[in-house]
């Protein structure tokens, strides 16, 4: 993971773009560890790497695949200045589990099963059904 970080500063206290990030596959969960410096942080501003944004404090993101991604926060305190950091976050992809999910319909004792499952990056493969008799 590379890191680079700018600072700068406002009324003599520094202000800190700073964050963690868990991944899990495809999935990132980022959270802001931004200081202010003694000045209210007013502003996120996270480019992930990928053509996509947020303006949360601490956003989810959903890669659409693996790959090496530079992935910056910039923050924004109350008197207008801005910090930024960036890091090269490499996303595995991976095999995330399928939902299973059916509806039903039934006519008498005629009941219809239609099989709604998914799966978040590939195909599912096969299924297998209980019936519970």
């Amino acid at each position: 993971m590379t890191l680079k970080a700018a600072y700068s500063t406002g009324g003599g206290n520094a202000l800190l773009a700073d964050y963690s990030a868990k991944a899990d596959f495809l999935s990132v969960e980022f959270k802001s560890l931004a200081s202010g410096g003694g000045n209210k942080i007013t502003g996120y501003a996270w480019d992930f790497g990928d053509g996509n944004t947020s303006t949360d404090a601490s956003p989810s993101h959903l890669f659409a695949g693996a790959g090496d991604f530079t992935v910056s926060l910039s923050v924004t305190d109350e008197l207008g200045n801005k910090n930024t950091t960036e890091r090269l976050h490499t996303i595995i992809g991976g095999n995330a589990a399928p939902t299973a999910a059916f509806s039903f319909t039934t006519d008498g004792l005629t009941v219809t099963l239609t099989g709604e499952s998914s799966d978040p990056d590939g195909t599912i493969a096969s299924y297998s059904w209980d019936f519970g008799d």
